[in-house]
């Protein structure tokens, strides 16, 4: 499974990681969760097919520092069939508005090939 890097939300996703059972040894090679570096990229398409192996989902909101492209995404969800809304965080009453997308493989390949 892999995310997006987020400037701000990133270092939260090693928290959704930490056994419930305690007490509980926590080596760094028992990350499982992979944040994908969205450096050097334009766009959301080109992105999905380069990290195709590794990144699962995409963390959004309206940080100015995210990349056009995933603002694009925040703002303008509707334009992605591919993605999947799995998370919202305004449906949880929270102050902060971050939303999470799976991506749907299958219809992002269907939406390339058009």
């Amino acid at each position: 499974m892999g995310i997006n890097f987020h400037p701000t939300e990133t270092q939260y996703v090693r928290a959704t990681e930490i056994p419930i059972k305690w007490p509980f040894l926590f080596l760094e090679e028992d990350h499982q969760i992979k944040s994908i570096s969205t450096t050097n990229y334009d766009n959301l398409e080109d992105l999905i097919l380069n990290s195709r192996e590794d990144l699962t989902h995409l963390i959004v909101d309206n940080d100015p520092n995210l990349p056009k492209f995933l603002q694009d995404v925040y703002f303008h969800e509707e334009r992605y069939n591919y993605l999947n809304k799995i998370f919202d965080s305004k449906e949880q009453n929270f102050n902060h508005h971050v939303k999470v997308y799976e991506i749907d493989y299958e219809r992002f390949d269907l939406d390339i090939k058009k």
